[in-house]
C-alpha cells in the first residue's frame, strides 16, 4: 500500500532546491518551451529567492575583496520574523477542531493526535507564508491506517481547466530520486474512475514511463488537497507572505546596514598621520612612544568630520517602509524604544493591517483543514463524513486586557446589561461563578456566626 501512495517528504530545502529545481522544469512537460513548463520555472525562481532569505543564505549585498578577508554584509533576518510572526497569529497557541459526532470526534483524535495535528498546522503555514500555497494529502499508510500529510509546495503543481484556473484537473509532484532517476506522480481527475493515481519514472526527464498499473482512489475527493496562502488574483496559486516588494525592502536594509558597518569599521576609529617627515625619521619606541627627528614635522589624527545620523533617519524609514509592506509591525519584533504604555485598542490598531491579514488566513486554511479532516474520517469509516459539520475555535489574535474588560464590564452593569451576560463576555461561566458565590456567602455567614458566639465580635457581650 505503501508504494500506491508514497510520502514526499522535505526537499531538504534550499541547500538541495537548486539541484533538484532544474530536474523539475526540464520533466515538468516533453515539451520545456510549453506555457506549463515556463510557469513552473518562475515559480521555481520565485520559491528560490524565498526561501533563501528565510533561511539567510541569499547571496551577499556587498562583493568581497579577495585580497582583503573582511565580510562586511550584515543582514537581519525579517524575513524569518515576518514568516514566524504571521504562523503565530494563524495559528498561535493551537487550533480546536469539534465536529458534531461523537464518534466522528472520538475517530479524528485517535488519527490525528491534538499535538500532531498543532505541529502539522504550523509547518503548513511557514511553508504556506514562504512559497504561497499549502499543501496536505490524505494518505493509507503501511499500517492500513489513514492519517494526514504536509507536502512540500515547491514539488507540486496543479493543473487547471483551461477555462477556469479554479478547477483542478490533476495534480503533480515531480522530484529527483536517489538514484538519479525522475519520479512523477500525478493524481488526476477520471470521469468515469474518480480520481486516479499514476506513477512515472524518467531517465532523460523528457521521456515517462509507467513503472506501476494506475490505481483509483477509492473516495470521491482528491487525496491531495491545497489551498491559497492569501489571494492572488486570477492564479490557482496564491500570495505569500515573502513577496517580491517585501524580499527587495529586505535587501536594500541589508545593503544599508552593510554600508553603515564598513563605514564604522572603517572609519570609526581615528588614525595617525605625520607631515613633514619621511618614514625613516619616524620612530617609534619599544613603550609605543613616537618620535619626531626633524623638528617641523607635524602628527595629527586623522577623523571622520561627519556622523551617521543621516543614514539611521534613512535605515528607520526603510524598517516602516517595510512594516507597512509586510503589514507586520516594528512592535510584533519587541521594539519598543518609540512605544510607551499602550492601552489594548492602541495594540488593536498597531496590529490591524496583520489581524487583517490573518482574517484572510483563516477563511482560505480553515476550508483546508475542514476537507483534511473530513477526507480523514471518510477514509477511517465514517460513512457520510462530507455531510459532518466541522467548526474551528482560532486563538485570539491578541491577548485582551483584563483590566481594560474588567472596566468595560463594569460600564456594561451601569447601562443595566445582565451579570450573565458581562460574565459571559468576560469569558467566565455565569452558573458556575453563581455556584462558587452561594458557596463562599455561605462560608462567610457561618465565620460571623462563629465569631459572634465566641464574643470575638464587638458587642456580642450586650446580648450574654
Amino acid at each position: 500500500m505503501s508504494e500506491l501512495y508514497p510520502s514526499t517528504g522535505s526537499s531538504g530545502r534550499f541547500s538541495e532546491f537548486w539541484t533538484n529545481a532544474k530536474n523539475r522544469i526540464i520533466g515538468w512537460l516533453s515539451d520545456p518551451a510549453s506555457p506549463e513548463a515556463r510557469a513552473a520555472a518562475v515559480r521555481e525562481y520565485s520559491f528560490s529567492e524565498a526561501l533563501s532569505h528565510y533561511e539567510g543564505t541569499q547571496p551577499p549585498v556587498l562583493k568581497i575583496d579577495p585580497r582583503y578577508p573582511i565580510d562586511d554584509n550584515i543582514f537581519v533576518n525579517y524575513p524569518e520574523m515576518i514568516v514566524d510572526r504571521g504562523v503565530t497569529f494563524l495559528f498561535g497557541s493551537g487550533v480546536d477542531i469539534s465536529v458534531d459526532d461523537r464518534e466522528a470526534q472520538k475517530l479524528l483524535w485517535e488519527l490525528w493526535p491534538w499535538e500532531q495535528m498543532q505541529e502539522d498546522l504550523l509547518e503548513l503555514a511557514t511553508d504556506g507564508a514562504i512559497f504561497g500555497d499549502a499543501w496536505m494529502k490524505v494518505r493509507i499508510n503501511e499500517d492500513l491506517v489513514p492519517e494526514v500529510l504536509t507536502l512540500d509546495p515547491s514539488r507540486w503543481f496543479k493543473i487547471t481547466d483551461p477555462d477556469d484556473y479554479r478547477r483542478i484537473r490533476a495534480y503533480r509532484c515531480q522530484y529527483r530520486k536517489s538514484d538519479g532517476r525522475l519520479y512523477r506522480q500525478e493524481i488526476r481527475q477520471d470521469a468515469s474512475a474518480g480520481w486516479m493515481i499514476e506513477e512515472l519514472e524518467s531517465l532523460d526527464g523528457k521521456r515517462f514511463y509507467q513503472i506501476a498499473e494506475p490505481v483509483s482512489w477509492p473516495f470521491a475527493f482528491s487525496p491531495v488537497m491545497t489551498c491559497k496562502n492569501l489571494p492572488k488574483s486570477k492564479s490557482p496559486y496564491g500570495r505569500p507572505d515573502l513577496t517580491r516588494p517585501v524580499l527587495a525592502l529586505c535587501r536594500y536594509i541589508a545593503r544599508t546596514d552593510s554600508l553603515i558597518g564598513k563605514i564604522v569599521r572603517v572609519h570609526g576609529s581615528p588614525k595617525a598621520y605625520a607631515t613633514g617627515i619621511s618614514r625613516q625619521d619616524l620612530e617609534i619606541g619599544v613603550d609605543t612612544t613616537i618620535f619626531l627627528k626633524n623638528p617641523d614635522a607635524t602628527l595629527n589624527l586623522l577623523e571622520m568630520k561627519g556622523d551617521l545620523a543621516g543614514a539611521l533617519a534613512f535605515r528607520a524609514q526603510l524598517r516602516q517602509s517595510l512594516a507597512e509592506v509586510s503589514k507586520v509591525p516594528e512592535i510584533a519584533s519587541g521594539n519598543l524604544d518609540r512605544i510607551g504604555q499602550l492601552s489594548g485598542r492602541a495594540m488593536q490598531i498597531l496590529y490591524g493591517p496583520l489581524i487583517k491579514q490573518t482574517e484572510q488566513k483563516r477563511r482560505l486554511y480553515g476550508r483546508l483543514i475542514q476537507n483534511a479532516v473530513r477526507g480523514l474520517l471518510a477514509a477511517g469509516g465514517v460513512k457520510n463524513a462530507e455531510r459532518l459539520t466541522i467548526e474551528l475555535q482560532w486563538p485570539a489574535a491578541l491577548p485582551p486586557d483584563p483590566r481594560e474588560e474588567a472596566e468595560l464590564g463594569l460600564i456594561y452593569q451601569q447601562l443595566g446589561v445582565s451579570n450573565d451576560t458581562i460574565l459571559a463576555r468576560l469569558g467566565f461561566d455565569a452558573e458556575f461563578e453563581k455556584v462558587r458565590r452561594a458557596e463562599q456567602d455561605a462560608l462567610a455567614d457561618e465565620r460571623r456566626e462563629r465569631l459572634f458566639n465566641a464574643g470575638s465580635v464587638p458587642g456580642s457581650g450586650l446580648y450574654a
